[in-house]
């Protein structure tokens, strides 16, 4: 994730799904909450979320069933259910 005007820019490469999507504390997992969009044909995706200021955990969802740590999340934190999740640090 990279902080961009109004927000925070998520991305994944993924270029064999159909769907992706960023889900975390900020969308209260919901799991069709933050869609991605394909960025072309370079099997990127992206989206764009408004983020308030601290530290904000979050997963993608990759086709509504394999869930992906984020490869390059600033830090990563156990969830008490034996996930790792990614975390986004918002200034």
């Amino acid at each position: 994730p990279k902080p961009v005007t109004g927000g925070i820019r998520f991305t994944l490469l993924a270029p064999e799904a159909k769907t992706v999507y960023v889900v975390g504390s900020f969308n209260g997992w919901g799991k069709g909450a933050t869609p991605m969009k394909p960025m072309g044909d370079s099997g990127v995706w992206a989206a764009e979320v408004s983020l308030r200021s601290g530290e904000h955990t979050f997963l993608y969802l990759v086709d509504e069933k394999e869930w992906l740590v984020p490869p390059l999340a600033e830090d990563f934190v156990t969830d008490g259910f034996g996930q790792i999740n990614g975390v986004v640090v918002v200034r």
